[in-house]
């Protein structure tokens, strides 16, 4: 017989059973309702996260906004932003700012200019650009350039000369690019022949290059006897003769073929032109090179024909070569034929850690260049230039450091010119 203990047990152990039996189906609601709580609370503390990191993008946006609108151009942009107006393209905004100190002597005055140094104009532009396809990209450019005592056009007479307007029209074009067939631009922009008698490798184009009128042209030569301005300025005498420039024209590019492409323009007046180019490696060497024939017709009172061509060569020790040349027959009976010739001598080096340094030494010799005044046309013989060059990259700061030196002569009746200018150049 069971004793009276063990049964108060079992009984005890029956009725625990029959509790569990009977309330386990609601502690195992209770235990899933628990479960769905915790997991609302994730998916809510989720949102807040979100929405917290949102109201933390759009505050930073607003502040931006907020300080672009302060400090507007002069300022500090806190983080500047292009939005596209075409979904599928991607857009570039691009500039600098070059300004620079230009000191002058022509033999009877000196004087120190604040100009833009036209060598590299101050610019603004937006790039655009579409991939069709792997072999096919749509491309915009407009680009304009600020002109703010330009250095080729300050003078003796005019130390505050802002050209004809604030801003100038450099590039307004479109282009369409297949990598087998090539490239097909139209609008304002450059010409097959532009560029060609600059090309150079010395680093150095911001302080001097073939355009040696870049850096002064609009100073005057004092005549020796009267001791006066002659009126014959240094843009008047050298001409680099750099083709037919940047003109409303629709331009043809081949594809590159070892190195080698050629190009042609037709200008919106009928004139045209056309280049060959280089780029490559010649054993160790690097060389590029251009030549280029031009007849510009309504584009120019003066010339009829016209030749010119350079080359440049770059080794690897950074010691660097350039040479260019050109040639323009005139439209005006009885003219000479116009000529020039450059040399260009380098060196370049990464001699401090902030980044490369580039010398240079040049000299030119500019024939017979002609022009027109009030219907008159003028010849002005041979004019003489020696130069020195230095440019200090700050590769960190998007900024460039140069100095250049331009000694220019004209003939025995004039005096010479010295011309020092220094400056930088800041990108953005």
């Amino acid at each position: 017989m069971k004793s009276r203990s063990q049964k108060y047990i079992y009984g005890l152990m029956i009725g625990m059973l029959a509790l569990c039996v009977t309330s386990g189906p609601a502690f195992a609601d209770q235990e899933q309702d628990i479960n769905e709580m915790k997991e609302i609370t994730r998916q809510q503390q989720e949102q807040i996260d979100a929405q917290a990191k949102a109201l933390e993008e759009m505050k930073s946006r607003l502040e931006m906004m907020s300080m672009e609108k302060k400090e507007g151009a002069g300022g500090m942009m806190g983080g500047p932003f292009v939005l596209k107006g075409n979904k599928k393209s991607s857009v570039t905004l691009y500039g600098h700012i070059n300004r620079a100190l230009l000191a002058a002597d022509d033999g009877e005055d000196s004087d120190v200019y604040q100009v833009d140094n036209t060598a590299s104009q101050s610019r603004f532009g937006i790039k655009g650009t579409i991939h069709a396809s792997k072999d096919v990209t749509f491309g915009t450019l407009l680009e304009a350039g600020l002109n703010v005592n330009p250095s080729d056009a300050v003078s003796q007479d005019s130390p505050r000369d802002n050209g004809d307007s604030t801003f100038t029209r450099r590039h307004v074009d479109l282009y369409a690019k297949h990598n087998s067939c090539g490239t097909l631009s139209m609008g304002h922009g450059s010409t097959a022949s532009d560029d060609t008698t600059n090309i150079d490798l010395s680093g150095s184009s911001l302080a001097g290059d073939s355009s040696v009128s870049d850096f002064a042209g609009g100073l005057q030569f004092v005549d020796k006897s009267t001791k006066s301005l002659s009126g014959i300025s240094i843009g008047d005498v050298f001409n680099s003769m750099d083709g037919l420039g940047r003109d409303v024209r629709v331009r043809y590019d081949t594809p590159a073929f070892a190195g080698a492409m050629a190009s042609g323009s037709w200008v919106a007046d009928g004139g045209g032109d056309v280049a060959l180019r280089y780029d490559g490696k010649l054993s160790d060497i690097k060389v590029v090179g251009a030549v280029a024939y031009a007849k510009p017709r309504g584009a120019s009172t003066t010339v009829d024909n016209q030749y010119d061509g350079s080359v440049a060569m770059l080794l690897d020790s950074g010691v660097n070569m350039a040479v260019a040349g050109g040639m323009q027959e005139y439209k005006q009976n009885g003219s000479d034929d116009g000529s020039f010739y450059y040399i260009k001598l380098g060196y370049r080096d990464d001699i401090f850690l902030s980044g490369e340094t580039r010398f240079a030494i040049d000299f030119g010799q500019y024939d017979d260049n002609l022009t027109v005044s009030g219907g008159v046309a003028h010849q002005y013989g041979k004019g003489d230039v020696i130069g020195a060059q230095v440019v200090h990259e700050l590769e960190n700061l998007g900024t460039e450091l140069y100095a250049g030196y331009r000694y220019y002569s004209l003939e025995s009746d004039y005096e010479d010119i010295h011309a020092l200018m220094t400056g930088l150049r800041v990108k953005f």
